[in-house]
């Protein structure tokens, strides 16, 4: 009964704790799908715990015509730019089975309990691409294909936020100045990433920086809510099992001692006399 009671509340805990992931709205990998913006791909903001299926094109009604084939990797950024893969890169996906569904479940999370699984860590980027051209002869291409031509491209900022400053790491200083003086030339105040669209690294004079501080203060505050109850929860497990222990020595204590049977044969029997005595009892005189 305790081992179930234990399993019990730390499943609770592991769903207290996961309280924020969600499932993602699916990315149809095929041409029709308007969500790859030209000359940006599709750009993504994932939160630890959530999943997300990528999912590859089926035919429709039988018909063969139409029918599209990819083979999808996970590659670093100068590939990204470059829209290459390489020999060594293994595919993420397959799309050549038309006929039937196919698909691939991202979960992002830190720790893969199996040994091939994929990990993020928050604040990374993450890049998926396809290099094939849709056709069957042109699967195998490490070069160009959908991903020049269409920009079907994911870009994965994992743990980030749309309206998150820029990181500290941006910037050409060290530490970047507090305080901008309104003469300067505006050409310097903007920041922006490799391939970030303007908007992104975007900052504004004034009331920029009580925008900031606002978001900022807002994830902090909604960190610290799940923490708590992480640790609300653990406190309580904690306690449950300390009064299941208490429960179970206070039960020992009373339970009725154990007495030992002492068997006719076990008690002591009086010695006989030498050999002097033939088998008779030792005389009283």
């Amino acid at each position: 009964m305790g081992e179930s009671l234990w399993t019990y509340y730390f499943g609770v805990l592991v769903l207290a704790c996961k309280v924020n992931a969600t499932v993602l709205e699916s990315i149809y990998w095929n041409t029709t799908n308007t969500k790859f913006v030209q000359g940006q791909g599709l750009v993504l903001y994932p939160q630890i715990g959530d999943k997300m299926d990528i999912v590859c094109p089926r035919i429709e009604g039988g018909s063969m015509d139409g029918v599209e084939y990819y083979k999808l990797y996970m590659v670093p950024r100068e590939q990204l730019d470059s829209c290459t893969v390489t020999k060594a890169d293994t595919p993420l996906l397959n799309c050549v089975k038309p006929d039937q569904d196919v698909k691939f479940t991202l979960k992002f999370q830190e720790f893969s309990p199996n040994l091939w699984g994929l990990e993020f860590f928050r604040g990374k980027d993450y890049y998926i691409i396809s290099t094939s051209n849709g056709t069957m002869e042109g699967l195998e291409n490490q070069e160009g294909g959908v991903c020049k031509t269409k920009s079907m491209k994911i870009v994965m900022k994992v743990g980030q936020n749309p309206s998150d400053p820029l990181p500290p790491k941006e910037y050409p200083t060290k530490h970047p100045p507090k305080h901008i003086d309104p003469g300067k030339d505006k050409s310097n105040e903007v920041i922006e990433k490799p391939g970030m669209s303007h908007h992104e690294g975007e900052t504004v004079d004034g009331g920029s920086g009580g925008k900031s501080s606002s978001v900022i203060g807002s994830e902090v505050a909604l960190f610290a809510g799940v923490a708590s109850a992480c640790v609300i929860a653990v406190a309580v497990v904690a306690m449950l099992v300390v009064l299941l222990l208490k429960h179970r020595r206070r039960h020992g204590k009373h339970s009725p001692p154990h007495t030992t049977t002492l068997s006719l044969g076990s008690l002591a029997t009086p010695k006989r006399g030498g050999g002097n005595n033939n088998g008779s009892e030792p005389s009283d005189i």
